[in-house]
This record gives C-alpha cells, structure tokens and sequence, in this order.
C-alpha cells in the first residue's frame, strides 16, 4: 500500500511494500547464511532484442542444521544501474518478497533477499525460477555506422551463475539478435545452433566467481528508448477517463555517420536496418477518441483497428529514427468509467481505479516515467496498491474547470521501466455521490447571481438627476420610440404599395385574374392594420405633443390618400384591360393620380422629418 493523506497543500507520506522492489533504500545490512547450495541452474539469456532478459531456473538446497526462510540474489556491482526488473517464483509458480539488501563485506556486488513461502528445512530443496530484464546492457560498436551498414553490438556478462553460494552445476543458453556473430567467448562453448549458444556444464563452481561472457553480433533490433514519458489519467464521475501521454523517443542504438538519404531508403530494402519505423501501441478494448500529436498538429500516419482484446494503433513518427536521432509527441485516448472504475457495493463511496502503469508499446525502454493519476476535486482516503517499488512519489493539487479547492494529483515516479512494469495497479478512495453535484450547481448558482445582477443594474438609476429632468427624459424616450414606429408603418405600407403593383403587372402579363385578387385582398388586410397601428400612435402622441400629435394625424390623413390613389391607379388600368379606356383615356388619368401621389407623397416625407426632429 501506499497511503496517501491529501490536503490543500498537497503534502503525502507513503509507505510501500510489494513483491518485487527495485531501487528502495536498505539501512541496516544483512548477513548471508552461507549453508544453501544452488543445484542444476540454467540460465538462459535472450539478446534477441535491445533489453536483455535473463531466466534462471535452479534449485537451492539446504545443507544447515537450520531452517532458512529466505536466500539471497547476487549481481555485480556494474550492472547496478542496469538492472530494470527482478523477480521469482517456486515451484508453485507462486511469487516471492524480493527486496534490495546490503551484505557486509560485500561492496563490490548488489544483493536482493528472497523470502520463502515456506521455510526451507535442512536437507531440504526448493525449485525457484527468476526473472532479470537488463537495460542499456548492449553497447553499440562500432557506435556510428552509415545508413547501409548494419548494426554491431557487444554484451558483457559472467561465464559463471554469480551468486554468493555454491554452484554445484551449471549451463548457460545465450540466444543472440542473429546468425552474424563477430566474436564470442570460446570457454566452455560446446553447441551452437544458428543464432543460439551453449556453454557448460560447469561444475563445483565457488561463491562469486567472475569470468567475462563475451559477444559480438549483429542486432538491427531498433534501440527504443523513451528519455521521459508523462501519462496522466484523469477520472472524472460523469463517465469518462481520460488519458494523455507525453514522449521524448531517441534511438540509442549506433548514430547515424554521414548524411541521410531518402531515396536509398525507399529504393533499397536492406537500407537502414536499424531505422525505427513506426510502434504500435495496445489501449482497453473500448477505448476512443484516439488521437497523435507533435507540437507541429496531429500527425495523419496512424492507423488504429479493435481487435479482440484491445485498440490498437499503428503510429509512425514525421521521419524514419536513425542512430541518435530523436522526436518528441503526445497521444491520448479516453475510456468509459465503467471499464476502470469500480466501487464496493457495501461502501458505495468507495472506489477503485484499476489501470496499467506502463507505457502502451511493447519493446520500449523508459528512462524516466512519471505517472500522475489526477481524482475528482474532494476524493478523500487515497491509497494506492503498487505491484512493484517506485523511485519517488508525492502528491500534488491541480485547479481546472470550475474547481475550487482543486482536484488531488497522485505523482509516481520510476525509473527503468520495461515491458514486465505494465501491470495493473489500483487508486482506492473515496468520493461521496453528492459531490458529483458540486460542480453543476455551481454553474448554476453562477447563472443565477448574474442574472440577478443583471436585473439589479437595469432597475437602478446611478445618474444624478432631479425628478423633472427624470421625468422629461421618459417623455423623450417614448416621443422618439412613437416616432420610429410611424416610419416603420409608413416604409411598409410602401411596401405593400409596390407589392400590390407587381401582382398587377403579373396579372397583365399572364392574364390570371386570380393572381391580382388574391393580392389584393392581402393587401386591403395588411393596409388597413397598418392605418390602425399609425393612427393609434398619433392618438398616443397626443398626451406627449401636441405639435407632433397633429402632424402625425396629418401623416395618417396623407396615407389613407396613398392608398385610395393606389386604388384609382390600379381601377384605370384594369378599365384599360377591359377595354372600357382607350390608351389616351389612360394616359391622362393616371398622369393626373400619380401627380397627387407624389405630391402626398412628398408632404407625408416632409412630415416625417419634421417628427424626428
């Protein structure tokens, strides 16, 4: 467990016990009980990618008077920075308590104690497996090569099990990258099958007995490492957690020597062996809204499918990494609550957030990783369950969207991280149901006082006034709005003037006199409203002005007359239509209405300036 107790300032106290630990700090050292034998060890060595990963399989045996419940892993001091992962199992396949542990009298190799799940009585044997996983344990050489060339590296390690007891018999497997090998270790040599090497049986060999493992091959593996990666996931109860990661990739393997050459590397096949291509990573069955970004935009070389038991993307960087070479993106993806977010249903205030700590891609080495799981703003009783030990981890308080005391940021940070740290680990805390409620109600509480506000300031007169100049200034507003609305009647009753006139020429064009009849109609109705409206203004203006209540009556007198010679335009040429007016007939008396119309007309303008003045 690692407990957290998270207040406003972000301050935490962790204790950490799990299975396997790597890299925590031991004060008191210990002391190895030397009366344990190690009997029938293979050891196997897989080189046939950039991590090198070390299976041990062998069995101790105890030839004390005592029952022992714990033994002890050796390893040489060099590989003390190297060392990514370590653990065992008994022949139950169940695990052991492995931790880090200081010998005296032992400077010059690190150690790891090993308890038993039962203790180990004399004579007594137990079978253990274990697993190491090595990082930068490969040394390019040489450590530029061209784009053509391919990639050599060499691999140290001890022809012999170092341990701190006994071997009574030994052989190694070393399975190499390929079938190329420029040098290797002759010793004890007796078998080698294409990209695989024997060596032993060794017999009675003492406590820490060093002797140098020696390879030279090729390796066109791509050296992934991954400088720092940031994940954050973010849990939010409404029903999404959200994931982002951040990258800073560099090929480590040999540096590219001399310039690059695209056109060799999409001509040749064999061009850049070693190039980094492209990865793939595995996110949750259901996962969405994936996406892949540099600090460029959103890079379009991806592709992702569903399979069976995952989403998975096929990412490909801006440009192939050669040697040395380096790039930097972000991706993120979200997954519904449900699928990592669980709760006890005797507790229903308490969850559990299980999720993965690892990175996605399989095959990468992290140097440094840093984990920030951010919870819902008053989630309380944090814990976290770690399967493995972990370099650093703090607490931290991040403010976002309508936050107000801030959301707890748990922070974990480890080092060396490989393929075997992507287990799944858990975030217990609790969060109350109605907390979940915080947040809408105050946006709507937000909305509320601003409107109310907003009420409040239109209701009150902030200007230093007496109540006549008040009084006057109300009198103004409705003269100006009266006003306004007369020009607006009087635009559309010209308006419907015009439109009237259009149905008459339609009518005379297409010789439907439904056409012109039903716009009439239309015409007479909208009209008819129009005066009313004017003339129920102009009645209103009469308790304003005076002066300007008569020349609106006048406006709504002058109007009636528009419509009335509209009226005889329009009956002369319908007369015309009919043929009961010959053309001179029709000429004469509409020159003698449309000179009254305009001169109405310009009387009706005049009066509408005089108003708005």
């Amino acid at each position: 467990y690692i407990s957290f107790s998270v207040i406003m300032v972000g301050r935490s106290v962790a204790l950490i016990l799990a299975l396997c630990v790597i890299g925590s700090v031991v004060a008191k050292p210990e002391k190895l009980y030397a009366d344990l034998v190690n009997a029938d060890v293979t050891r196997s060595i897989d080189l046939s990618s950039h991590i090198a990963r070390i299976k041990l399989d062998y069995t101790i045996e105890n030839r004390g008077s005592e029952s022992v419940s714990r033994f002890y892993i050796a390893l040489p001091k060099d590989l003390e920075s190297k060392v990514a992962w370590i653990s065992f199992e008994d022949d139950a396949k169940v695990a052991l308590q492995v931790v880090p542990v200081e010998i005296e009298g032992h400077s010059g190799a690190i150690f790891y104690r090993a308890r038993t799940n039962r203790n180990l009585a004399p004579k007594e044997k137990l079978h253990v497996t274990g697993h190491i996983a090595l990082t930068h344990a490969m040394t390019p050489f040489p450590s530029q090569i061209s784009q053509n060339e391919p990639q050599l590296v060499q691999y140290i390690d001890n022809l012999y099990f170092y341990s701190p007891y006994q071997t009574i018999q030994q052989k190694t497997n070393v399975r190499l990258a390929s079938t190329r090998i420029e040098k290797a270790t002759e010793k004890g040599r007796n078998n080698v099958r294409g990209d695989t090497l024997q060596y032993g049986p060794f017999e009675k060999i003492a406590p820490f007995t060093s002797e140098e493992l020696f390879f030279h091959f090729e390796n066109n593996k791509p050296f992934l490492t991954a400088t720092k990666v940031l994940r954050e996931i973010e849990v939010s109860h409404w029903g999404n957690v959200a994931v982002e990661e951040h990258y800073e990739l560099m090929h480590s393997g040999a540096v590219l020597k001399g310039s690059f050459s695209r056109l060799d590397y999409q001509r040749q096949p064999d061009s850049a062996r070693n190039a980094i291509r492209g990865f793939t990573a595995r996110f949750p069955k259901i996962s969405w809204g994936l996406y892949y970004r540099d600090d460029i935009g959103n890079i379009s070389t991806s592709h992702a499918r569903r399979e069976k038991d995952a989403t998975v993307m096929q990412i490909e960087p801006r440009f192939p990494l050669m040697g040395g070479w380096k790039t930097a993106w972000y991706q993120g993806y979200n997954v519904p609550t449900r699928q990592l977010l669980k709760f006890d249903p005797e507790h229903p205030s308490t969850f559990v957030l299980n999720t993965t700590f690892g990175v996605p891609f399989e095959g990468f080495v992290v140097d440094d990783l840093t984990v920030k799981v951010i919870l819902p703003e008053g989630a309380s009783d944090i814990k976290a369950r770690i399967p493995f030990g972990l370099d650093a981890e703090s607490t931290e308080v991040r403010y976002t969207y309508l936050d107000t005391f801030g959301r707890p940021v748990l922070v974990f940070s480890k080092k060396n991280v490989v393929d075997e740290h992507d287990l799944n680990f858990q975030v217990v805390y609790t969060f109350g149901r109605m907390a979940m409620l915080r947040e809408p109600f105050l946006l709507i509480g937000g909305f509320f006082l601003f409107f109310l506000l907003s009420m409040a300031y239109v209701r009150f007169e902030l200007t230093i006034s007496s109540d006549a100049d008040i009084q006057r200034k109300k009198k103004y507003d409705r003269l100006v709005f009266f006003v306004k609305h007369i020009r607006n009647m009087h635009e559309r009753l010209e308006e419907e003037h015009s439109s009237l006139s259009s149905a008459l020429d339609l009518y005379e064009k297409q010789k439907v006199r439904s056409i012109y009849d039903d716009a009439k109609k239309a015409y007479d109705a909208s009209t008819t409203s129009l005066l009313d409206d004017m003339q129920q203004d102009a009645t209103s203006l009469e308790g304003l002005d005076a002066e300007a209540a008569k020349k609106a009556n006048a406006m709504v007198q002058g109007e009636r007359k528009l419509k009335a010679f509209v009226s005889d335009l329009h009956k002369a040429r319908l007369d015309f239509m009919k043929k009961e007016l010959n053309k001179a007939e029709l000429d004469k008396r509409m020159r003698m209405i449309e000179a009254s119309y305009q001169q109405t007309s310009e009387q009706i303008e005049l009066q509408l300036n005089e108003l708005a003045m």
